[in-house]
């Protein structure tokens, strides 16, 4: 079988959750990285020169290849390398459980794009709505509702959808992480995700993993980011 492939910008963002499910599996992979121009316009020319011509239906990063299979956008990624190893139910032992991954899957993407990303690459997205520290004062104000959100759902389970580990919880975990570095203080009143945090921090197999250079030497976001774009 054909060695897969992974590629993204060399960064954590959006596929960062992706490399942990390889990781947590053993799956070996070759990883290919994309980088912008310099400031001020940071153009994309390295990806855009190779988009179109990698057999691609719907050419975008991250994309993943696995011989004919070529696959585009993170949670499809997300959901096909989660079934590699069918015994460890990574995504979900029973239909309801299935249901409950995808629901979440869903929820933590409209997390990243709807609150997230607007925020952190706010020059980007939104160049008229004010200036970073105006925007991030009402990011804050709003974030620990949508924790709340999450440690509820939570509750007293060991992972999100109970006592065995899901794709899911990779992607809380980064998502999570994220918001600790932007504001060490966020998980304060939610001992359960602080425990979570912990817990997945623990786990032997993502040991190697979160002590490797694909966490300390990738930084969150890109170089055209308002935050997140150092290591």
């Amino acid at each position: 079988m054909a060695r897969p492939v992974l590629a993204y910008w060399k960064i954590r963002g959006i596929t960062q959750p992706i490399r942990m499910i390889l990781a947590y599996q053993d799956i070996d992979y070759e990883e290919v990285f994309y980088e912008l121009g310099p400031p001020p316009d940071y153009k994309p020319n390295q990806w855009i020169g190779v988009k179109y011509d990698l057999g691609l239906d719907f050419p975008n990063l991250p994309y993943y290849t696995e011989g004919d299979l070529k696959l585009t956008h993170s949670m499809a990624i997300t959901r096909y390398v989660g079934g590699k190893t069918p015994e460890l139910c990574l995504l979900g032992e029973t239909a309801a459980d299935k249901a409950r991954v995808d629901m979440t899957l869903c929820q933590i993407d409209d997390f990243y794009w709807k609150f997230w990303i607007p925020l952190t690459y706010s020059s980007h997205f939104r160049p008229n709505a004010g200036s970073f520290e105006s925007l991030k004062v009402k990011y804050l104000e709003a974030l620990p509702q949508k924790l709340k959100e999450y440690s509820e759902f939570l509750g007293v389970g060991h992972f999100f959808l109970g006592d065995k580990i899901t794709v899911v919880d990779f992607w809380i975990y980064e998502m999570l992480s994220a918001q600790i570095a932007f504001h060490s203080t966020c998980l304060e009143e939610f001992q359960n995700l602080k425990d979570f945090m912990g817990r997945f921090n623990a786990l032997e197999k993502m040991q190697k993993f979160l002590k490797s250079e694909k966490v300390s030497g990738l930084s969150f976001n890109n170089k055209s980011a308002n935050w997140g774009s150092k290591v």
